[in-house]
């Protein structure tokens, strides 16, 4: 079961998203103590429960995983080791909330971390960042950071610990330290992009993003980023070109349709920012908000009919405000029509 995607338009989540699938995984490669005092297991059970634990995860049964290692924390719970690939296997399960309780006692346990436990604090850093508690992200990262100073993607996710608290210039200062570790890092040049653009620094974000596109050329957040930042340059087709070409999946996402819309809109092609949302529109038949957000460009483009057909649709699908955009257009239609008949019968 694989982490779900962040949600359309969430940066923050969207980085976070990425930093929870690199530090993700097989865990920090905790070793179970030889002995076995109360609360912590032998390591031939800590050997045995892992095994049947991954034996389900192999098969996707993740209940089934689920209940093994929640009852090896119920009977062993000062097991650091049990604690961090119950985390683990929660993080594969999309629960952030069960997974963060995990890292957080599991690395409470067995004295101070050591530098083999960084990949396991940043986890815990990134799965705070998820859930809003930017304060401990912050904490759990610079304890990472202390015992692996040179991995970027633990300074990545300090810098979004601090994006999530608005310190900019602190996150700035962090990715600056990460891309003088490794010039290569899409992940941090394209978080520098994103704060170059919140500062109203079009030419530098473009430049930035550009940078991280090169790097990661497959992560569609560097061309949405860069794509903004064109059109704020004043080079709408620079962005439509950005988006072109891209697999279905991509081309129909709800930031990538908007973007290209808007530039469309700044070229004066409203009727090609009309179309953007219609061809995306079958793949969001049940999104209130999309298909509310065709309905205006429809508007917009002067196809009235097909405008009220999609009012009235997100209407249907709880928008608030489709029932009055539908009932806007068919008053409209009626002064029209009313217009158009001969005066005097």
């Amino acid at each position: 079961m694989p982490i779900r995607p962040a949600p359309a338009g969430s940066l923050l989540a969207l980085f976070a998203c990425a930093l929870l699938a690199a530090c993700g995984g097989e865990g920090g490669g905790e070793q179970a103590p030889p002995a076995s005092p109360a609360g912590i297991a032998s390591e031939e059970d800590v050997l045995a429960i892992l095994k049947s634990a991954q034996r389900y995860r192999g098969l996707e049964e993740w209940g089934k995983a689920d209940a093994v290692l929640a009852a090896a924390v119920r009977k062993y719970p000062q097991d650091r080791a049990i604690r961090l690939a119950y985390g683990d296997l929660l993080v594969q399960m999309n629960e952030k909330e069960r997974a963060y309780e995990q890292f957080r006692e599991g690395l409470a346990l067995g004295g101070e971390p050591s530098p083999e436990h960084a990949k396991d604090l940043a986890t815990a850093g990134t799965l705070a960042s998820a859930l809003g508690r930017h304060d401990e992200a912050i904490g759990w990262f610079e304890q990472a950071e202390r015992l692996d100073p040179a991995d970027v993607r633990v300074l990545a996710g300090l810098a979004n610990a601090w994006l999530g608290k608005n310190e900019t210039a602190k996150a700035k200062a962090t990715l600056l330290r990460a891309v003088a570790i490794d010039e290569a890092s899409a992940l941090a040049w394209g978080m520098l992009a994103e704060i170059e653009l919140r500062e109203n620094r079009a030419a530098k974000a473009a430049e930035f993003a550009a940078r991280a596109r090169g790097l990661e050329p497959e992560r569609i957040a560097w061309r949405i980023i860069e794509g903004r930042a064109r059109m704020r340059e004043g080079e709408p087709e620079r962005a439509i070109e950005l988006l072109a070409g891209l697999p279905q999946s991509e081309a129909t996402r709800e930031e990538v349709v908007r973007l290209k819309a808007e530039s469309f809109a700044q070229l004066g092609r409203i009727d090609a920012a009309y179309g953007a949302y219609a061809d995306a529109l079958g793949a969001h038949r049940t999104n209130a908000a999309f298909v509310f957000q065709a309905a205006l460009w429809a508007e917009r483009a002067g196809r009235n009919a097909e405008a009220l057909r999609h009012a009235n649709l997100a209407a249907m699908l709880g928008h608030a405000g489709g029932a009055d955009l539908a009932a806007r257009l068919k008053a409209a239609e009626g002064e029209r029509s009313a217009a158009a008949e001969p005066v005097g019968g």
